[in-house]
């Protein structure tokens, strides 16, 4: 299981935003929005609780992006890649101390172990709701959570010094890296084939058109594009460490087929 998934997730918003804003000329307009058909089609088969964590993931790379149409475009992704209707099929209800996601009937929330037949629940009606929440750090573990929250959803630090202390005894089990973080597994997007079937989708599109292996009187992409793709991928994913790349190249064989892992492979040098 790749640890750091952020890295997928940057290198998918690159290839979709690149995919999206080219031109007539650089990719042809088919081409652009099949591409882009492929990769929403296999980000949806995420559940519901993995597409609500690739949102936060990708709320969080679009509050760190510097550069602002990037940043405007990875936050309206979900809605692009038709999660919105799908996305959640009935309100979305939280814990109204720590915002950890709860269903209806939950009693004592498993992360603050508040009475939540207490206090009123919180419902958001849609994933866009929960996207446009304004997000703080943790002043403990630095991750974005809800400004309202109390605790930290993550690791369970009282944000303003109010209430109980939470307890640890039902607590989420913490997941430590090879470097030494801790990582939380609700942070984690579960069905990690799907996601590394969406990445390789772009992966054999601009590959094909980057290579030699296209007919040169075919125009229907720039191959200078097309490289540009390749290299804008490659770069995120080497923020991987050892360990990740490794696995990313495991989990690639098994979401390719032999053929395609072999392109794929010999595109990304790995």
């Amino acid at each position: 299981m790749i640890r750091d998934q952020e890295p997928l997730l940057l290198a998918l918003a690159e290839a979709l935003s690149l995919l999206e804003h080219c031109t007539d000329d650089e990719i042809d307009p088919d081409i652009a929005v099949r591409g882009m058909e492929n990769i929403s089609h296999c980000l949806h088969a995420l559940d519901a609780g993995d597409r609500l964590e690739l949102a936060r993931g990708l709320e969080r790379i679009a509050a760190a992006a510097s550069d602002e149409p990037f940043r405007t475009f990875v936050r309206c992704l979900p809605e692009i890649l038709g999660f919105y209707g799908q996305y959640v099929e009935k309100a979305m209800i939280f814990c109204p101390r720590c915002y950890e996601q709860i269903e209806e009937d939950t009693v004592l929330c498993p992360t603050c172990q508040l009475d939540t037949t207490r206090d009123a629940k919180v419902e958001m009606c849609s994933a866009a709701e929960l996207v446009c929440e304004r997000r703080a750090s943790c002043v403990s573990c630095g991750r974005q959570i809800i400004a309202l929250a109390e605790f930290c959803r993550f690791c369970r630090t009282r944000q303003r010094g109010l209430g109980p202390e939470p307890g640890v005894g039902l607590a989420a089990p913490l997941l430590q890296d090879n470097r030494g973080r801790d990582k939380v597994g609700s942070q984690m997007i579960r069905n990690q084939g799907a996601l590394l079937r969406a990445l390789i989708e772009p992966l054999l599109l601009f590959g094909l058109y980057a290579s030699d292996e296209v007919d040169p009187d075919v125009d229907e992409v720039d191959p200078a594009v097309a490289a540009r793709g390749i290299e804008r991928i490659a770069s995120r994913l080497q923020a991987l460490d050892a360990s990740d790349r490794l696995e990313l190249a495991k989990g690639l064989e098994i979401a390719a087929s032999h053929e395609e892992f072999t392109f794929v492979r010999r595109v990304l040098g790995l």
